[in-house]
């Protein structure tokens, strides 16, 4: 199934490189769900977005397979859990603050330092009081200087959506299946962990990415100045 997965991706960058096609006409040719998975899938196995890998000139570069090094090994062993915790989450109510970003100008660490400054403003908040990080709404631009773009949702979970602070929103997460991992230490490589669940795990799994927002979970296990620190990432997921 791995090797499927990757030949799918390799013939959609066949298609980008010497076609005009569509980024998602291409996504759903090469039996993906959405385009937001197609790029997620692409990007964890090239290195680059379907749009950016289209204006490379040297795209065969990005054929070859990821090296497997000393790092890597150590980061699968003591820094993520390999496999994931399968819950059923019921349904979540959460309040924060949206912001758009490009993939380059995106600071995790300086993100939730401002949303910690308004988060009393928020009430009837859920205990325990945990923070979720919820990425969605992913555009894949065109032309010559484009980027791709997401929403990512700082928030906290409530018992009700009654009483939103000004320049917050609401959501309700539905209730959903969830591959959950831990990812241990620095935020700042969480890239290598997503590159795993997206690019070796989820694949060999027997699930699919369901259309769902994922996000990661912020408990009183985080703390950004342990080395031990914890955030759960939470896939949602549903049978292959």
């Amino acid at each position: 199934m791995v090797y499927v997965r990757k030949r799918r991706l390799t013939e959609a960058a066949e298609l980008l490189a010497k076609t005009d096609t569509p980024i998602l006409t291409i996504a759903l040719e090469c039996q993906f769900d959405s385009q937001e998975a197609f790029t997620r899938a692409f990007k964890n196995q090239f290195k680059e977005t379907p749009g950016k890998y289209r204006k490379l000139n040297e795209r065969f570069k990005l054929l070859y397979k990821n090296k497997f090094d000393h790092h890597t090994l150590e980061h699968r062993h003591h820094v993520i859990t390999m496999e994931p915790t399968l819950i059923t989450k019921p349904e979540l109510n959460v309040i924060g603050i949206p912001s758009i970003y490009q993939y380059d100008d995106f600071d995790i660490i300086k993100l939730w330092s401002a949303f910690k400054k308004r988060k009393e403003e928020i009430s009837n908040v859920a205990l325990p009081i945990n923070g979720f990080g919820i990425y969605e709404n992913y555009l894949e631009g065109s032309g010559e200087n484009a980027h791709t773009v997401f929403t990512y949702l700082c928030c906290v979970g409530v018992t009700t959506l009654s009483d939103i602070p000004n320049g917050m929103v609401g959501r309700v997460i539905p209730e959903q299946l969830y591959a959950v991992f831990t990812h241990r230490g620095s935020v700042t490589n969480i890239d290598n962990t997503l590159r795993y669940i997206w690019g070796d795990w989820l694949p060999a799994s027997g699930y699919t990415y369901a259309s769902r927002p994922d996000f990661e979970l912020y408990s009183d296990r985080y703390s950004p100045e342990n080395k031990k620190s914890e955030i759960d990432l939470y896939i949602p997921i549903k049978k292959a």
